[in-house]
């Protein structure tokens, strides 16, 4: 289960870094300030999901890896593809 919860915390918060990166470059300050609050939440599950997995399994923690990497590059794709999506309505 923690390796579920691992992979889509990562999920989300890579996705809202993305996010949040694009809307710095594009200049969209609110949504910048809001995606903040968000990283910051996830990040907070992460950080706790690899404390508990070290705890319990010692190195064997570092299999959480695979689920945050993999988390983490589909919330990339996830988030340029939205995002883009959102600026060419917009236009």
């Amino acid at each position: 289960m923690i390796y579920l919860i691992a992979l889509f915390a990562s999920y989300l918060a890579v996705a809202a870094k993305c996010f949040q990166q694009l809307n710095v470059v594009h200049d969209m300050h609110k949504a910048a300030i809001l995606t903040s609050f968000v990283i910051a939440f996830f990040e907070i599950i992460i950080v706790g999901s690899v404390a508990t997995q070290f705890v319990n399994n010692g190195i064997a923690g570092l299999y959480l890896v695979i689920p945050i990497g993999t988390g983490g590059a589909l919330g990339v794709l996830t988030s340029m593809s939205i995002h883009k999506y959102l600026r060419d309505k917009k236009a």
